[in-house]
């Protein structure tokens, strides 16, 4: 017994100073812990943004922008604090979200499959799509047959020629027999007389050298004079017609319109495979504005870029020298982007869902989005 009991009091003891160790070390970490997450308190979501006109932008030191005025609703709604983490571009965002380093993003990202895969979106806040940006200058090289096919302007200068010759010819038939005449009688200079009269007054320049002096020639002058302010009118429609078509019109409607053109792309969004998969070998940016300044400066003929910040700049920055052209390349939903299995998709989405009921979602909406709404092709 006694050598029993020796045996048991040092495993006793031990056990009751490993005890002791445990509750000494449990009770430092809950110190510890409740020094760095106080009661009550939640740590802030920390929400990563990055420069995208017109969802997030600096003007000044003063952050705005339609995503974070909406994310800024949604979190005060759901009574959730946040504090904002500013990253250089998009793969950025996304490997934060991916690192566990942010919890949502600011800026609403378009609900595409490849990204589904490994974050969670919230519930949609408006349509978006990959849309393609054109240069107006890339209109010029298109040939000068196809805009005369395009616009009529042969058919019209074709007609206008028979016109003026069968005008001609009424006149100098009237005319050249009056002793007073200024046509001359003989067919071939008495026509030339005729044309250059009918072509002066058409013009209305009118240099008064040749005119009708008889009832009947003044007659057909009136009504060529009237009839050829009609004729001038639908020249100079269509040359215009035809001015505006070769400089806004680019020949880009579809993503497969952009092989052979110096596309641009922004770097890490899944939309740069898709294109890739039609031929397109697109030069990518790291920021939007690094994109969207490359266009501006010339540097590319086109760009696929999210619905949104493409009709905004073509609106703005890009005025004059870019068109959206087509109808968008893809169609989703822009959302905002969690880390996979967020637990604050829930209460997120309930936010979005009230500030929806109550009508504050619509004015941050029509603020933002009434200006490039008439560039949507909806």
């Amino acid at each position: 017994m006694y050598g029993i009991h020796t045996w048991r009091w040092p495993r006793t003891r031990a056990v009751s100073v490993a005890c002791l160790a445990m509750g000494i070390a449990f009770s430092a970490g809950s110190v510890a812990f409740a020094q760095e997450q106080p009661e009550g308190e939640l740590r802030p979501l920390r929400v990563v943004w990055w420069e995208a006109v017109p969802l997030c932008f600096k003007t000044g030191n003063v952050l705005s922008g339609f995503g974070c005025e909406v994310v800024e609703a949604i979190l005060t709604e759901a009574d959730l604090p946040y504090e904002l983490i500013e990253v250089e571009a998009l793969a950025a965002g996304l490997e934060k979200l991916r690192s566990g380093a942010a919890d949502l993003t600011a800026a609403p990202i378009p609900q595409l499959s490849e990204l589904e895969a490994e974050y969670d979106y919230s519930r949609g806040i408006y349509e978006t799509g990959a849309q393609i940006v054109a240069s107006t200058g890339i209109g010029g090289p298109r040939s000068l047959r196809t805009l005369l096919r395009a616009t009529y302007l042969l058919e019209l200068l074709a007609a206008a020629f028979l016109v003026v010759i069968v005008v001609a010819h009424a006149i100098w038939l009237i005319e050249r027999k009056r002793p007073d005449s200024n046509f001359r009688p003989g067919y071939r200079h008495g026509i030339y007389d005729a044309f250059w009269w009918a072509c002066v007054t058409a013009t209305t320049v009118g240099y008064g050298d040749a005119v009708p002096r008889g009832a009947l020639g003044r007659a057909v002058a009136l009504l060529w004079m009237f009839g050829a302010l009609f004729l001038v009118t639908l020249f100079i429609g269509s040359v215009s017609a035809a001015v505006t078509v070769r400089h806004l019109d680019p020949g880009i409607r579809t993503v497969d319109d952009l092989r052979g053109h110096q596309v641009g792309l922004l770097a890490g969004t899944p939309v740069v495979e898709r294109v890739r998969l039609r031929g397109v070998d697109p030069i990518l940016y790291p920021t939007p504005g690094g994109l969207f300044d490359a266009m501006t400066a010339g540097e590319l003929d086109a760009i696929v870029h999210e619905w949104a910040m493409a009709s905004y700049y073509v609106r703005h920055d890009g005025k004059g020298r870019a068109v959206l052209a087509g109808p968008r390349f893809t169609r989703s939903k822009a959302a905002l982007l969690l880390p996979e299995e967020s637990p604050h998709r829930e209460a997120l989405d309930r936010a979005i869902l009230r500030i929806v009921e109550n009508g504050l979602y619509d004015q941050i909406h029509a603020r933002w989005f009434h200006e490039i709404a008439g560039a949507s092709d909806e």
